[in-house]
């Protein structure tokens, strides 16, 4: 019993008790850490409210790892992290390593740059109204979904490799402007928007859509093209049932400081208006 009790006074205040406790960071300050601790690690607030800085320097190896709160997590190359977790307002910026399934939640936010993501299901997971931006990487989960939006989650994708299904749902939304995508899915009220040019979209031999504009509901087939950045689209893709959007969008650079709401309100109106002249434009010929 007394053994039991010193564990859990050492776990609370976050000395190593032969790897039964994990490491804590929460002292406001910032850590560089290249250390080893295969039960994982915590970062986070102070007692006094100050956020703690921590960066995962080469030859960090954690097991299962949260940010939470206000603090902030930098991972670098040469770092392996079981899982990941944010939480509260965190931020987790990822540049590189070798780690395991990605999880941002509540209002947290981040960037993932680089860095290897294989054999999970998924990969990179965002829930309620958490926002991300990748840049690079590698999401591997063939025939899985290797990345997901959930609730009012947003997910920029400008870069990286996803091989597996990049999904949507639940009121979320992902804007795709470059990188190597596979497959798309937008479910249950879900937007998933491509920016880009000389779209095509197709139902077997049937063409939906072609240029920009909205595919149709209930949409099963593969959209081609060439997203911002120039990569080449061939993908397959699945629109749900009514409220799912699948929008294909002029290739334009981001406005600087204009947020992603506003982005997609201004990417919509210019849709529309663009339908408009076009069908006045018919019933005049």
């Amino acid at each position: 019993m007394k053994f039991l009790l010193i564990c859990l006074f050492l776990s609370i205040i976050g000395l190593p008790t032969d790897g039964l406790a994990v490491s804590i960071f929460e002292d406001g300050g910032t850590t560089d850490f290249a250390g080893i601790d295969p039960t994982g690690a915590i970062v986070r607030d102070s007692p006094t409210g100050d956020p703690t800085t921590v960066n995962l320097r080469a030859g960090a190896d954690l097991g299962p790892t949260d940010v939470q709160d206000a603090s902030i997590l930098n991972v670098f190359d040469g770092t392996s992290v079981g899982d990941f977790d944010a939480s509260g307002s965190a931020w987790l910026e990822i540049s590189g390593g070798s780690h395991g399934v990605v999880d941002y939640l509540d209002d947290s936010n981040g960037s993932i740059s680089g860095g290897a993501f294989t054999s999970c299901f998924p990969c990179l997971r965002l829930f309620a109204t958490a926002n991300t931006i990748v840049t690079g990487g590698t999401f591997s989960s063939p025939g899985q979904v290797v990345a997901s939006t959930s609730g009012f989650a947003i997910l920029e994708i400008r870069g990286g490799d996803f091989t597996g299904i990049v999904r949507a749902s639940d009121d979320s939304r992902i804007e795709i402007f470059g990188g190597g995508i596979e497959r798309v899915q937008s479910l249950d009220q879900a937007i998933v928007i491509l920016y880009g040019d000389g779209f095509l979209a197709n139902e077997g031999t049937t063409t939906v859509l072609a240029g920009f504009g909205e595919i149709s509901d209930s949409f099963n087939g593969t959209i081609s093209g060439e997203l911002s950045d120039g990569s080449a689209l061939a993908i397959d893709a699945l629109n749900g049932v009514v409220g799912s959007k699948i929008v294909l969008a002029p290739g334009t650079p981001p406005v600087p400081g204009l947020s992603a709401s506003a982005r997609l309100g201004l990417v919509l109106g210019l849709l529309a208006a663009g339908a408009v002249f076009t069908s006045r434009r018919a019933a005049a010929v």
